[in-house]
């Protein structure tokens, strides 16, 4: 039994032995990297010493020159509903499910070249006269239908508004005169007699676009009848009626007095939507301003006075969305300016408190402020050089830059009041005793740079997560310019 236990003990202590030499091991890593660090802090207390103008002359002209920055070159920029498409969000699912039912119609445009904004877009679907749903009551081919759109487009046309600068009364008409006609309804040739005339026997095109020669009224097929039109072969009527298209081309030779079989087309046979969309190019705010209006009074033409029995109408808006949220932002504005000032009151309050407090170095506290107005000044710098164009309640940014220089400059003051008072003597009640800094600066260095490290970290990684994760692209960009502020 005793040769047993004392194997037991030699494994034991062998065991601890090696467990002892581990973490040896771990204290000497830890005590070189310690060892390290303060050397590193010792050189670095050294340089704001030695170079402390100059660092501090340089910083400031870097703040300063931010700030410039910002009032040169800030633009804060109108609403665009593009800047609330979220992943997933009820924007972009509306948005797919017109691309599904359209396709995409963007190279078709005539005018994609110009800013077509504002713009009102028509969704046409046939009333149901019975329950019964087949394609008879559902297809658009109707001249009693076609008839209905086009009385649609001549009441949207009549829908008159004032401008509050003058006396004069603008419609679609008028304002496009204004544009010099640089305006342009997607779709109209729904509206043209030609294609009334052909509805009964419409021919298949096959780059998909129908064109009025007479008027200059044009569609794209999938964007007028959408993606789920359909099609049949007939027979060809014998009739004078000649394709302009197809005759392009033809040989001129005698024709042959044989038999020749019947030929067939493909013609439209069902269609179950129409759709038109009245756009205006703007140039200049005031233009913007009435083709707003405009668009927001046919909007509620649509919405609240006009009546059908044939038709139902949806109907969509380029830009009703981010005026309302831009209106209300602006109405807002004055609350959130008198936020603003009440915190800043409260910060700058705060910081004399705590700059005078035991040691009264009211230097300290004025320092603060004016790290609290220059940071601020130097983050939309930074935002403005990059030309990261935010949206009006992101300009609330400042609320987080004066966060974050709260939290530093509260470190600060902490950690100078603690180690002044440590190193103050406590025999004496001069409060002007005077204290050789360049003595306590590595422990001030020492004793604060875990929580500036930590503060850093975290509100870099916090930012980080956030431009990751944020769903809107403005939201991104600025997360990341925060991140380069933080960092700097």
């Amino acid at each position: 039994m005793s040769e047993i236990q004392m194997i037991r003990n030699n494994e034991f202590n062998i065991t601890m032995s090696n467990i002892s030499k581990d973490n040896n091991r771990i204290q000497m890593q830890d005590n070189s990297i310690q060892e390290k660090m303060n050397k590193f802090w010792n050189y670095y207390s050294k340089i704001l010493m030695r170079f402390s103008w100059l660092i501090l002359v340089l910083s400031l002209c870097i703040t300063i020159g931010l700030t410039i920055c910002c009032f040169l070159f800030m633009e804060i920029r109108q609403f665009d509903e593009t800047n609330f498409f979220i992943q997933n969000g009820q924007a972009l699912k509306n948005i797919q499910r017109i691309r599904t039912i359209f396709g995409n119609d963007k190279n078709f445009r005539a005018h994609q070249q110009m800013s077509l904004y504002p713009a009102i877009d028509i969704i046409i679907k046939r009333k149901l006269q019975t329950n019964n749903e087949n394609v008879n009551e559902t297809n658009m081919l109707n001249n009693e239908i076609i008839d209905e759109v086009r009385s649609l487009d001549r009441q949207i046309q009549s829908v008159r508004i004032n401008n509050s600068n003058n006396s004069f009364q603008y419609n679609y008409s008028m304002l496009c005169a204004v544009l010099n006609n640089a305006c342009l309804i997607d779709g109209n040739y729904l509206l043209s007699d030609r294609f009334r005339q052909d509805a009964s026997y419409l021919k298949r095109k096959s780059h998909g676009i129908y064109f009025d020669s007479d008027t200059g009224a044009n569609g794209l097929s999938s964007f007028i009848f959408s993606k789920h039109h359909k099609f049949i072969n007939v027979t060809s009527p014998e009739s004078d009626y000649v394709d302009e298209e197809e005759i392009e081309g033809e040989e001129k030779e005698e024709h042959l007095d044989v038999t020749t079989p019947a030929t067939l087309t493909e013609i439209i046979s069902y269609v179950p939507i129409f759709r038109l969309r009245y756009s205006l190019n703007i140039t200049t705010n005031e233009m913007r301003y009435l083709s707003t209006i405009w668009e927001n009074e046919v909007l509620r033409y649509l919405n609240e006075k006009y009546q059908s029995k044939l038709i139902y109408l949806s109907v969509s808006s380029s830009t009703a969305i981010s005026d309302t949220v831009s209106k209300q932002a602006r109405d807002e504005g004055p609350f959130i300016a008198i936020m603003l000032l009440i915190f800043f009151i409260f910060v700058c309050f705060s910081i004399s408190i705590q700059g005078n407090f035991h040691t009264s170095v009211g230097y300290l506290s004025f320092c603060g402020i004016m790290s609290l107005a220059l940071s601020s000044g130097a983050t939309f710098g930074l935002i403005s050089i990059f030309r990261i164009q935010i949206i009006e309640p992101m300009s609330l940014v400042v609320f987080v830059v004066a966060i974050i220089d709260c939290m530093r400059i509260s470190i600060l003051c902490g950690e100078y009041h603690r180690i002044i008072k440590h190193h103050m003597p406590t025999s004496s009640t001069n409060v002007s005793t005077k204290i050789d800094i360049e003595k306590i600066l590595r422990s001030i260095i020492k004793s604060s740079r875990p929580y500036f490290l930590c503060s850093t970290l975290i509100q870099i990684i916090v930012y980080l997560i956030l431009s990751i994760i944020s769903p809107m692209p403005c939201t991104k960009y600025l997360s990341l310019t925060l991140i380069l502020y933080v960092f700097i």
